[in-house]
């Protein structure tokens, strides 16, 4: 990225030891800039702290970044400059060759609502009724998909042919798009959004991608806008966990039109539709779509309201209309 869009791409750091952290400490000191500052490996979505955000300023950040050198040996810590803007994710299939399009979408990593409280794995997210979102013009994510094949196809005459899902994010912002990174894998919550507005079948578009015959025509979405909502612990991502028990009426809300996805829950064996937490994650996700973002998380509401009991949380302002409205007014089209 770098080397082809040096303008969309903010500056970063790789430290490895106390030594390389102090220099690169001192420069960022002499661009007074803000960072973000990451672990090399997973965390959840909860090892990533921002300066204005997490960290009050430089010194807290050094400090973090220290932590992570200390708690976590043999792996580098990456320092980012920090981007301000709306950020929205591209998961687009590759066959290495041709690159097929899917919906943008919009993750809410942080905790509480009104992006507070710390990052987490992901709340949930929302697709459009359209490949775009209500703040990113179809010039920004035509841009997006131009940068990704730009990249394969630099990969390719690296001699490194990648097939897969290649999962993009960018910052719309007030001096146009910037890159945040690429990953070789669906994201999660936004996959859910995607698999939940597939017409067509998974199986089929992934032989397409492995036998490299990828085109436009290998799988369709319909009309439809997307909300996941994750429900969480109170303790998610805050302090380590207490076991709960909740009840949730699968067949109810599926007759309503919601999918239902669990992650860290064991189901009863005595009593029907009820089940415990497991660990420090989230415990289960609901996915439904609707002909705008809003009917589709008011669906999700209604359906929390009428089919789901105990103490679980969950952010109700993933997918409102006045969460976009606030967005289009930092940044309008």
């Amino acid at each position: 990225m770098h080397t082809h869009y040096p303008e969309m791409t903010p500056a970063y750091w790789v430290v490895t030891d106390l030594k390389s952290l102090e220099e690169t400490i001192s420069k960022i000191r002499d661009l007074q800039i803000a960072v973000v500052v990451k672990p090399q490996g997973l965390t959840g979505g909860k090892g990533v702290k921002v300066m204005g955000v997490h960290l009050p300023n430089i010194e807290a950040a050094a400090q973090y970044a220290i932590a992570l050198l200390e708690d976590r040996p043999g792996e580098s810590v990456l320092l980012v400059e920090k981007v301000e803007g709306v950020e929205f994710t591209l998961m687009l299939l590759t066959d290495g060759v041709s690159v097929f399009r899917s919906p943008a979408t919009y993750d809410y990593p942080y905790r509480f609502e009104g992006d507070t409280g710390p990052g987490t794995g992901g709340m949930g997210s929302f697709t459009n009724n359209t490949e775009t979102l209500p703040f990113i013009s179809q010039q920004d994510y035509d841009q997006s998909v131009t940068v990704a094949k730009t990249i394969l196809k630099a990969l390719k005459e690296d001699n490194r042919h990648y097939n897969g899902v290649l999962n993009a994010g960018f910052f719309v912002t007030k001096k146009g798009l910037k890159f945040l990174e690429f990953n070789a894998r669906f994201g999660d919550p936004e996959c859910m959004n995607i698999m939940t507005v597939l017409n067509t079948s998974l199986l089929s578009l992934l032989e397409d991608l492995g036998q490299e015959k990828l085109t436009a025509n290998s799988a369709s979405f319909n009309k439809n806008a997307s909300v996941v909502k994750y429900l969480v612990t109170p303790e998610y991502a805050i302090k380590n966990r207490n076991e709960h028990h909740f009840t949730i009426n699968i067949s109810a809300l599926k007759a309503m039109g919601i999918h239902v996805f669990f992650s860290a829950s064991i189901q009863s064996a005595h009593v029907h539709n009820t089940f415990s937490t497991v660990g420090n994650s989230r415990c289960v996700a609901l996915a439904a779509s609707g002909k705008t973002i809003t009917l589709a998380a008011n669906l999700i509401e209604s359906g929390i309201t009428q089919h789901v009991t105990g103490a679980l949380q969950w952010r109700k302002d993933i997918g409102s209309d006045a969460y976009i409205q606030s967005i289009l007014t930092r940044y309008p089209l």
